[in-house]
């Protein structure tokens, strides 16, 4: 699994943003039980009788805590996000309630990972409680994976698109019936403003680590740009290496 495919949280609206946390790469198999048993112990919360009762804003807040996460934090993490993928698959196809008990069990698991500080951070980002920054971080990190989410879309309907004909790409994503306009934006952009470098190509043409399509920079202030490779996968480029790769192509 790469290390932006984080399927199962990134199409769960809010519950995307654990995904940001988890930029290490590989990962090692863990279960629930040894989970809750690993990094900082259990959740504070845990001892209530609903201590995640709005699930989304503790995924949402998760972001507030990245640059403090370890190494073996971010492994546990990027492990959990494909645990959820093998056992519920996708949870946009799946009912309300039923969507937000499993965010429910991966907030727990998530918090479980956390020290004590790290998880007070959370609590406060998720209450609105914490420090204004904390607060934006988090917002930017959702849009930011929210983004990728949806590059990983886009990706997806190029290739069912190719193979309906006979491995051509379309002349532009407008070509693509299937995608929805609301999977063409960024949300920090607010517009459908991704460049799709693939007209007058076939799908062969574009090895694994070939740019198909990214983003402006200005999408998220300056920062970096999601970029959608070749093969389908989504991966997050800090400012100075995307300039390189955009500079490739043009």
């Amino acid at each position: 699994m790469r290390k932006d495919d984080w399927t199962w949280a990134s199409r769960a609206s809010c519950g995307v943003l654990f995904a940001a946390l988890c930029v290490a790469g590989g990962c090692d198999k863990s279960s629930s039980s040894s989970s809750s048993s690993s990094g900082g112990g259990s959740s504070g919360s845990a001892s209530t009788a609903d201590p995640y009762k709005d699930p989304e804003k503790y995924l949402a807040a998760l972001g507030s805590v990245q640059d403090s996460l370890t190494a073996d934090q971010k492994k546990k993490m990027n492990d959990i996000g494909d645990k959820y993928d093998k056992e519920f698959g996708d949870p946009s196809k799946m009912a309300a309630d039923k969507k937000t008990e499993i965010e429910k069990k991966l907030v727990g698991e998530m918090m479980a990972i956390l020290t004590p500080e790290q998880r007070k951070t959370v609590e406060q980002a998720a209450s609105g409680t914490g420090p204004s920054n904390l607060m934006d971080k988090s917002k930017e990190t959702a849009n930011r994976i929210s983004c990728a989410s949806h590059l990983k879309i886009v990706g997806m309907s190029l290739m069912i698109y190719a193979n309906q004909y006979a491995g051509k790409l379309p002349d532009s994503l407008a070509d693509l019936k299937d995608l929805k306009p609301e999977d063409q934006v960024c949300p920090s952009a607010g517009k459908a403003d991704y460049v799709y470098v693939g007209k007058g190509h076939k799908q062969t043409d574009f090895k694994m680590d070939d740019v198909l399509v990214y983003e402006p920079l200005e999408n998220h202030a300056g920062q970096g740009m999601n970029i959608l490779y070749g093969d389908g996968h989504v991966e997050w480029q800090k400012s100075d290496e995307a300039k390189k790769l955009i500079d490739k192509i043009h």
